[in-house]
């Protein structure tokens, strides 16, 4: 059982926070209690040093260091922000974990908006054994989905639209669980979006409630980030041969659908096996997408193995028959140079070009190589007057989130909701993307929909009829060719 918080003043480039210190009191629960206040969500922290009075110095701590109530702590690192927020107040194991305001004292430069305070419910006993059983960031999508539900499930007690209380949930659920941290970003961002995405699916099964009904009416045709997930599905028109496979009866189906949920609850897989089986219940799975269009938790619920990218590629493969990483880095060989020599002059371009220049220049070989292709990516939305959303996840559509710059990335992600798609690299991901959009059935985002429909022309995938300033984006690449 973990000690009972303890307050320390801790320090980071000159910034000072009290924070309360959960968990065993150990390095890494002064880092987890630091990265969980917002304004230094992006810390980055080489070492820790701690006051010694004796000596009148910050000294650097041994390992297995345990910090004591009022101690002073400096955060070693290379990363800072300009913005004040809230610490966090934690309970033990078996008390409450509240979201508290701020201790320390009041910066006259800044002004923020108090969160509301969130206390986390009790935990049923079958998650809390999942939970002691896994890993930071082998959290399976069960126990996930078990744990959005509880959330949420207590969320709704206190309004049907609690928008306020899901970064603040999220914020506690991980403090007080540090391994179900997400292992990028924030370390909290995957579970306030579950939490949001959960709330709009329930909202969705409501009809006679005054204040969901009042909620539509005036906000359903104007739609805001909350209650726009629903307006994202699409029936995409799949390949002629999709259509016409023999469907599988439903208790073969079902048999299948059971050994998958079976078979990805192991340690290693069988990933042969689960090719079989979700080539087998195909075009089951497609009807199902088409007529019911099920929210991403569902359909994960029901196809666990859609979250690794093997199944991904293969259900894109049977869907348009289009091999598109291989299709995509066709396009970046062919038409790559002719993108750069256009945006070479283009001035919203031009911060976005420099860095891919200097990337490329200060990389060689097959690093050079890389540098380019993900420069094609980075630059290409500027021909039809977009930038690269898809690379500054996470967002509300598919997109990649990455631990640095894209060209230096090494932990590299396709998400989307509460899906997560591990990559090899940028290109990997960005086609995982792409693909993740065709197998959800999801409508492309509006912030890049022009990017991808250059794509679809070059790669081959039936589109939509093309705007004019995709016709000559299309124009200008082709022209050199």
């Amino acid at each position: 059982m973990s000690s009972a918080p303890i307050e320390c003043l801790v320090t980071w480039e000159g910034r000072k926070q009290v924070l309360f210190v959960g968990g065993d009191r150990k390095k890494s629960d002064v880092i987890n209690a630091a990265m969980l206040a917002d304004s230094w969500a992006s810390l980055q922290c080489d070492r820790i040093e701690v006051y010694n009075s004796r000596f009148d110095t910050y000294v650097d701590v041994p390992e297995g260091h345990t910090f004591s109530d009022g101690d002073k702590i400096n955060l070693v690192g290379s990363s800072s922000s300009d913005e004040q927020n809230l610490p966090l107040e934690t309970g033990t194991d078996d008390g409450p974990l509240v979201l508290a305001p701020s201790c320390s004292e009041p910066d006259k430069r800044l002004f923020t908006v108090q969160q509301p305070l969130y206390e986390l419910p009790p935990i049923p006993l079958d998650i809390k054994a999942d939970i002691e059983g896994t890993t930071l960031g082998e959290v399976s999508s069960r126990t996930k989905n078990r744990i959005v539900s509880w959330i949420t499930a207590h969320l709704l007690t206190i309004d049907w639209y609690p928008g306020k209380f899901y970064e603040p949930a999220a914020k506690a659920l991980v403090l007080k669980y540090p391994v179900l941290r997400d292992t990028i970003g924030t370390g909290y961002d995957s579970w306030r979006v579950a939490f949001k995405y959960k709330m709009g699916n329930i909202r969705k099964s409501v009809d006679n409630d005054p204040n969901v009904e009042e909620a539509r009416k005036k906000f359903g045709r104007k739609g805001n980030f909350q209650d726009k997930s629903g307006l994202k599905k699409q029936c995409r028109v799949p390949r002629d041969t999709l259509e016409t496979t023999v469907e599988e009866v439903d208790g073969v189906v079902a048999a299948h659908v059971d050994f998958m949920a079976k078979e990805m609850k192991r340690c290693n897989p069988d990933i042969q096996k689960l090719k079989v089986s979700m080539q087998t219940t195909l075009p089951s799975r497609r009807k199902w997408i088409k007529i019911n269009s099920p929210s991403t938790e569902e359909l994960l619920d029901k196809y666990p193995a859609l979250t690794l990218r093997e199944m991904i590629h293969q259900e894109f493969m049977e869907i348009c028959k289009v091999d598109f990483e291989r299709k995509l880095l066709g396009f970046i060989n062919g038409h790559g140079q002719r993108l750069f020599s256009i945006l070479k002059t283009s001035r919203t371009a031009q911060k976005i070009f420099s860095e891919v220049q200097k990337a490329i220049a200060d990389s060689e070989g097959d690093a050079k190589k890389y540098c380019f292709a993900v420069g094609v990516l980075q630059l290409l939305p500027h021909l039809v007057k977009e930038e690269a959303f898809y690379l500054r996840g996470p967002d509300s559509y598919p997109c990649i989130v990455m631990n640095d710059k894209p060209h230096t990335a090494t932990n590299v992600c396709a998400t989307f909701e509460n899906m997560k798609v591990e990559a090899i690299d940028v290109i990997s991901g960005f086609a995982t993307v792409m693909e993740i959009y065709w197998v959800m059935n999801i409508e492309y985002s509006k912030k890049n929909k022009n990017t991808f429909a250059v794509l679809e022309h070059f790669c081959g995938l039936k589109s939509k009829p093309l705007k004019p300033v995709t016709l000559r984006a299309i124009a200008l690449l082709e022209k050199a060719n």
